[in-house]
């Protein structure tokens, strides 16, 4: 399964029929962060903050690297901005840049030239739930082991997990 951030937040951007970004089958509303300074973010009203950004938000960044232009020229939208669902027709163009496709498609060419080159840094309490998309890079593609280096911090955050030291 694929997930809107690419992975994580559990909503399939394959599915179908389409799943609303903003509740869960159940009507919940659907979580972006875990609480952060006592602080939580949902999808449905991230997304109206993200409108109001326009093209400086998080959300519009994205479509405007992964997204198709729409008729008026501007990159499509991922999800429709009132109900939450996913346009489908935008994921499958969003599918040329799902890391964990890419991969399991031309595993073969792309393992040699990867051994070695990837580094995964993330906390095992990711602010935005990150460590879900590592986890499911991983389920997906077990191998992807023996090539990159991955690392879980237990405890850390989004907010927390790169260190100077780590840099250094």
């Amino acid at each position: 399964m694929t997930t809107l951030q690419l992975s994580g937040q559990g909503v399939n951007l394959y599915a179908d029929p389409a799943e609303s970004v903003f509740v869960d089958a159940a009507g919940q509303r659907r979580q972006l962060s875990r609480p952060y300074r006592n602080n939580l973010l949902y999808w449905d009203s991230f997304t109206r903050m993200d409108d109001a950004y326009r093209r400086g938000g998080q959300l519009r960044a994205f479509e405007a690297v992964f997204s198709p232009l729409d008729p008026d020229g501007q990159p499509a939208e991922i999800l429709d901005r009132k109900t939450g669902l996913v346009n489908h027709a935008v994921a499958e163009q969003w599918k040329a840049y799902d890391i964990r496709q890419v991969l399991q498609s031309d595993w073969e060419r792309l393992r040699p030239r990867l051994r070695g080159k990837v580094h995964l840094l993330v906390g095992s309490e990711d602010t935005f739930f990150l460590e879900e998309a590592v986890d499911d890079l991983l389920q997906g593609l077990p191998e992807f082991n023996d090539i990159a280096e991955v690392e879980i911090r237990e405890g850390q955050t989004h907010m927390n997990t790169l260190t100077w030291s780590y840099l250094i």
